[in-house]
């Protein structure tokens, strides 16, 4: 099943109600594959084992930069879902011809980026 989570972000966050995979900060001395599997637990509850790890690529606005690291996690426990409300407010379990990756270039280079998307 080649579905991935997106989560809508919280009304009072940046980005307020964009859809975005799960994202954070890596921490000190963390591997951006460690902070993956930490910032999935936090955002939604889950557990997996990491699958891939696609080459690093790059975001911005007017203010910053963001460093993406895509990373495909084979979830173990998805009915154990459950989102935090401090960093979103909904979430979708879609397929790559999803119209909301078809609007979001970096969402679209993510999912080449680990060959869920040609």
């Amino acid at each position: 099943d080649e579905r991935f989570l997106l989560l809508q972000r919280a009304p009072h966050r940046s980005y307020p109600l964009t859809w975005n995979c799960v994202s954070g900060h890596i921490q000190e001395r963390e591997s951006a594959e460690s902070a993956a599997v930490r910032e999935l637990l936090e955002e939604a509850g889950l557990v997996g084992t990491m699958t891939c790890v696609g080459k690093p690529h790059w975001t911005e606005d007017d203010t910053t930069r963001f460093v993406i690291v895509p990373t495909l996690i084979y979830v173990t426990n998805e009915d154990e879902l459950c989102i935090d409300p401090e960093e979103s407010c909904a979430y979708d379990w879609v397929k790559p011809a999803d119209p909301r990756v078809k609007c979001t270039d970096y969402l679209q280079l993510t999912l080449r980026s680990v060959g869920m998307l040609s």
